[in-house]
């Protein structure tokens, strides 16, 4: 799995018409708006190991300060809100849908590379679904709370492929009588985005 996304980056790389110019910093200066569509899917750990996702959805975000810092650590600060229209849930041999809305994303972009601006990010929101998630006394309503860490791949300026895990903590803050909570869970995501 990790040799043939190495092998897939470095032939986007290899075959992509860029030249060493710094296209993470020209295409994300302040102002500049971020625009994407995601998918992927993901996996809860220990207690929340038989519950499975698959998600997608679109991403829009902000640039909203210069470049600071210096070296490896320079980049700026987006505020951006993903919405997710399919966040279905597997858990025990069932399938329930749902959407998320996640308005709340503090994000730091590293823009020193010259083609690849790796990026991480805070996130807060919610998850409404059609049964209770996770199944008993619980509720259709869940707050989303967790972080992520990603990369954008630059295929040219203001285009790029961003590939990203989350850390996702869901829990319905003691809306259902019932709050077990689906403390560890990991989601992988690929997606494309543009910088307008």
């Amino acid at each position: 799995m990790k040799l043939g996304l190495g092998l897939f980056l470095s032939l986007i790389i290899l075959s992509s018409p860029l030249r060493a110019q710094d296209y993470p910093a020209k295409s994300m200066p302040q102002g500049a708006w971020d625009l994407g569509l995601f998918g992927g899917g993901g996996t809860g750990l220990l207690a929340a190991k038989q519950t499975h996702y698959a998600i997608a959805g679109f991403h829009v975000g902000r640039i909203i300060t210069g470049e600071h810092l210096r070296g490896w650590a320079r980049g700026n600060f987006e505020y951006a809100g993903d919405y997710m229209p399919l966040w279905e849930v597997y858990q025990g041999g069932h399938a329930v849908y749902g959407g998320n809305f996640t308005p709340i994303i503090l994000q730091w972009n590293f823009t020193s590379n010259k083609r690849i601006a790796p990026y991480m990010s805070l996130t807060g929101g919610g998850l409404v679904t059609r049964d209770n998630v996770p199944p008993g006394n619980t509720s259709t309503f869940n707050f989303v709370a967790g972080g992520s860490i990603g990369f954008h791949v630059f295929v040219q300026k203001r285009r790029a492929i961003s590939l990203e895990t989350r850390w996702v903590h869901i829990s319905n803050a003691n809306l259902g009588t019932d709050n077990p909570q689906l403390v560890s869970n990991f989601a992988f995501t690929a997606g494309y985005n543009w910088y307008k």
